[in-house]
């Protein structure tokens, strides 16, 4: 499974990633509002910085992910999902998410 591959399934089947971004929202405009006025950062620069957060984040998760996969099926999308569904892995990432505290 490719990158973008596993970007598609985990947006398909949970709501992970969107989590991840309404949190990292959260608190670049938490951090955003503590600034002085004139240091405030605009609401596109937040948001690609949150962008870069997600792209980090679901990064660290594959490259994780892969290196669990049995090497001769690392580009077998039904290797992945079968090693996802039998592990629970969508269900611990989410549990992972919805605790999630940025600082």
């Amino acid at each position: 499974m490719t990158y973008d591959e596993f970007i598609a399934y985990l947006r398909q089947n949970s709501r992970i990633i969107d989590d991840f971004i309404s949190k990292a929202t959260t608190y670049m405009n938490t951090q955003n509002e503590q600034q002085e006025p004139e240091q405030r950062r605009a609401a596109m620069d937040i948001e690609f910085a949150v962008d870069g957060m997600r792209r980090q984040f679901t990064s660290d998760l594959y490259t994780n992910l892969h290196g669990k996969i049995a090497r001769d099926h690392v580009n077998d999308e039904a290797a992945w999902i079968a090693y996802l569904e039998e592990n629970d892995i969508l269900d611990s990432v989410s549990e992972s998410v919805a605790e999630m505290e940025f600082e």
